[in-house]
């Protein structure tokens, strides 16, 4: 390697600057995944076979979904809606809705467009029309018929909060009940009601005849469909794979449709064979966890779904656990923490679930895995009242790694295991050093804990309004995130360090992009050659909690060392410059480093200048070499030996020496570089290999 030698002349030949606006990149809140469907209320066919459901958006907000015969899914109306329940077309094609949050009826055309047909009702809930057009309404306690210019007038006394409303070939309505009651009324054309199925069902939500006059029950209470003929023989048509079905339709083809509270639409053949319309894949989602490959994976209510990167959805595992923390391993395998059966499960990459510890009256929590691939598990004891942190190495071997503590448990991408302990939070480092973050933090039913690559911890509360808090490594505690979430029940960071948060009410994941967005936006970093020393120079445009700027210098342009600090002004534009007055000779990379005031950090890019001067001062000989060097020059007043990593490893402090012999014999093998200072201030460097 060529040195510098500040008494010859020096030959600039190449300066690269680089000219760059670096902005800051605002933290980002959205939707990353949810259900296509929502709360789903009634369902209706058009005269095309597409089928339209009453549900919510991700807001909340009352909508109406179009799905056609293919299982695509579009939103149909929305502006003027509240809460639909019930949906009915008329002749002409038009749809109508009952709208709990107005007590209205809706009209809606087939573009979408919403308009009120009738107002001033008292809870209705449910809707049909007969052959001749004749729309029946289901109000609390009553049945009134209304007429094509929205006048409601009295029909016949009904059930309590009625749920749903059919009617047969001859006119007869068909009315079931709320407030559990488990039976069926029959009114007739001229008003007058009897009891039509008053045992066999179970908890029965919504009614449909088929083309021949046959009435289908969907009870709420077992999961199943029931027919009763027009003779009145009552039996089970389908009984697999519903989930509370909340309404049931027929389409032209005979085939009978039917929504379920999980938001998925089932599609039921006229022999009983069930199978799926719409899929649900995320609905009270209590659990989420990614995978090497940034797959994301949800425990539901009823199964494990899995996301990949590019957001395809599909089950993994048709299973259900009342999930209290979940994590993969180096291998793939996930494990679930169940407290609903107090085990630990594991799930190979393939979907094959055993039981990894049964734990009788003890109630697992969180899990983390260090480096090593042990596995730690936060238990409650129901018998003793008592908490603890349990440790299972890689080899079985199973211990109690923390007493006495009732919390939350993570680790990061190094191995350090946290710790959340009522107010505190503790660092465990993987050679096992107890360090503590924050011990006054006032934490409201912390249900999740997570790292990301910066070391900043974020709980989740769902006591209060349902917040995200973050903690800096420093022991710093904010508010991250106090808006947009329901009900969320668990948090974790994919491969890119951004964080996701389930949402059981919304049933969705909110992703947050940029958690730590850069302190400071840099209009310009460059460096030159000024009078035999090298000046960085930079501009920022804002500066945001801004605390200072460290100038980093290399000689590879990938292992750098700090060589200078500059504070900052913290706020507005401003110019700062630094000089590195001992540069190498050969190429030198210099790089900013922008450190918040929380800790967090960023870089800029790097920039470079190239020297070359016309002799060398110095030799290093032998080289390669085992146990001893010599210098070969004069007035050298100090050596800096630094390793590939850019650590200075061995300093060897001269007076003003010829030709100084330098022990080696304590370096590991490998290439050092070696920064000779003379006794007038002069920086030369030159390249050293050890070998054993």
């Amino acid at each position: 390697m060529k040195v510098l030698n500040l008494k010859c002349a020096v030959t600039i030949l190449a300066i690269i600057l680089s000219q760059f606006a670096l902005s800051v990149k605002a933290q980002t809140v959205s939707t990353y995944f949810s259900s296509l469907l929502n709360n789903t209320a009634g369902i209706a066919f058009d005269k095309s076979g597409n089928l339209y459901v009453a549900n919510k958006d991700i807001k909340g907000n009352g909508i109406i979904s179009k799905i056609t015969n293919s299982g695509t899914v579009s939103q149909f109306a929305s502006s003027g809606l509240n809460q639909p329940t019930a949906l009915a077309f008329d002749s002409s094609g038009n749809l109508f809705a009952t709208d709990l949050g107005d007590n209205t009826i809706k009209k809606i055309t087939d573009n979408g467009v919403v308009s009120i047909f009738s107002s001033g009702l008292n809870q209705p809930t449910a809707l049909a029309f007969d052959a001749n057009n004749n729309l029946y309404l289901g109000s609390d306690g009553i049945i009134s018929k209304v007429s094509s210019t929205g006048v409601v007038s009295y029909f016949a006394a009904g059930p309590t909060a009625p749920k749903s409303i059919a009617i047969d070939p001859f006119g007869n309505l068909f009315v079931v009940g709320g407030g559990g009651t488990s039976n069926v009324s029959k009114i007739t054309n001229n008003g007058i009601g009897t009891s039509f199925v008053d045992s066999g069902l179970y908890l029965p939500t919504a009614l449909a005849f088929d083309a021949s006059g046959n009435l289908y029950i969907a009870n709420s209470g077992n999961n199943t469909i029931s027919k009763v003929t027009q003779s009145g023989n009552l039996s089970t048509f389908a009984s697999f794979h519903l989930y509370y079905p909340s309404a049931i339709a027929f389409d032209a083809d005979g085939n009978l449709f039917v929504a379920n509270q999980d938001n998925s639409i089932n599609k039921i053949a006229s022999n009983g064979v069930v199978s799926s319309f719409i899929k649900s894949y995320i609905f009270f989602p209590t659990g989420i966890a990614f995978d090497a490959l940034n797959n994301l994976y949800i425990t539901n209510s009823y199964n494990v779904s899995e996301v990949t990167k590019n957001k395809v959805a599909s089950v993994f595992v048709d299973s259900s656990f009342n999930c209290a923390g979940m994590q993969f391993d180096k291998s793939g395998n996930l494990y679930i923490s169940d407290n609903g059966s107090n085990s630990i499960n594991k799930i190979n990459p393939n979907g094959i679930v055993s039981v990894f510890d049964s734990l009788g009256f003890i109630t697992p929590g969180s899990l983390a895995f260090d480096t090593a691939g042990s596995l730690y598990f936060s238990i409650y004891n129901q018998i003793n009242d008592s908490g603890s942190i349990i440790k299972v190495t890689n080899t079985g071997i199973v211990s109690t790694f923390i007493s006495n503590v009732n919390g939350l448990i993570t680790s990061d991408k190094k191995g350090n295991l946290y710790v959340l302990n009522g107010e505190s939070i503790y660092k465990i480092s993987s050679d096992s050093i107890v360090t503590t973050i924050v011990d006054t933090a006032k934490f409201k039913q912390a249900k999740g804990l997570a790292v990301d690559t910066l070391g900043n911890l974020y709980v989740l509360n769902q006591g209060g309004n349902n917040t995200i808090s973050k903690i800096t490594s420093n022991g710093v505690v904010s508010t991250f995130l106090d808006t947009v979430l329901s009900y969320p029940t668990a948090l974790a960071f994919d491969n890119s360090d951004n964080l996701y948060i389930s949402d059981a009410i919304k049933n969705s994941i909110i992703k947050i992009t940029n958690i730590n967005p850069l302190p400071v936006t840099l209009s310009s970093f460059t460096a030159s050659e000024i009078n035999k020393t090298i000046q960085t120079n930079w501009h920022t445009a804002t500066e945001l909690n801004t605390s200072h700027f460290i100038i980093q210098h290399s000689t590879d342009g990938s292992s750098f060392t700090n060589i200078g600090t500059v504070k900052a002004i913290g706020s507005g534009a401003n110019s700062y410059s630094f000089t590195d007055t001992h540069p190498a000779n050969g190429i030198n990379y210099y790089r900013l480093e922008s450190v918040d005031k929380d800790g967090s950090s960023s870089y800029s890019k790097v920039v470079s200048v190239q020297l070359t001067v016309d002799r060398l001062p110095f030799t290093v000989v032998p080289n390669p070499a085992r146990d001893f060097v010599t210098v070969k020059g004069s007035h050298i007043a100090s050596v800096q030996m630094i390793d590939n990593m850019g650590r200075v490893v061995k300093v060897v402090t001269l007076k003003d020496a010829t030709n100084p012999s330098l022990s080696v014999s304590s370096l590991a093998a490998g290439v050092y570089h070696l920064r000779i200072q003379t006794r007038d201030g002069n920086v030369s460097g030159n390249q050293l290999i050890i070998y054993n």
